[in-house]
């Protein structure tokens, strides 16, 4: 996929303009905002980002070989976490007590008949720490069964960049029109 400057920039304004709708304030603080970082797309070196504080790419190399390479190797290795397996003591009249309690048992009646995998047929929910080019974020939503995706990405300027490589409503979309 080759992207131009001029689609960029379109998907940027689309973006914002949905933002606008759901999110306003975060459309707000992006809508003008100054990046210390830029996109950068090469023909030859492909697709990175170059933080200018730091003189220095992101990728060592094209951005979206090498996050098909990190997917690649996430697919192979993926990491769980998993609701604690035994239930809290306390008092069960405190709602936190009670509610864990519950989730700890529905998640072993799941988990009697489904095990987790990539490939379960149980919803995932996702915890995606980084956004850099936002690949595998297309990627992971479209090939997984995920019922939410969390991502947490402390770096403005990524996010930034993301609104003009990623397509951010249908990214969200996903998830609405299963009800989340």
């Amino acid at each position: 996929m080759t992207l131009t400057a001029k689609q960029l920039e379109e998907n940027f304004e689309k973006n914002i303009a949905f933002f606008e709708k759901g999110f306003p304030k975060l459309a707000e603080k992006f809508k003008d905002f100054k990046p210390s970082a830029d996109l950068i797309l090469d023909p030859d070196l492909g697709i990175n980002i170059f933080d200018r504080k730091k003189e220095a790419f992101l990728y060592p190399g094209d951005g979206r070989l090498i996050t098909l390479k990190q997917i690649a190797y996430w697919l192979e290795n993926p990491s769980f976490f998993t609701l604690a397996s035994q239930e809290v003591e306390g008092n069960e009249k405190w709602l936190h007590v009670r509610f864990i309690n519950r989730l700890v048992k529905l998640r072993k009646e799941i988990l009697k008949t489904n095990r987790l995998s990539l490939s379960s047929k149980v919803p995932l929910s996702l915890l995606v720490i980084g956004l850099g080019l936002g690949e595998h974020l297309k990627f992971l939503v479209e090939n997984l069964n995920l019922e939410n995706l969390l991502i947490l990405e402390p770096n403005e300027d990524f996010f930034y960049i993301s609104l003009h490589y990623l397509n951010w409503e249908e990214l969200i979309k996903t998830f609405t029109e299963k009800g989340g």
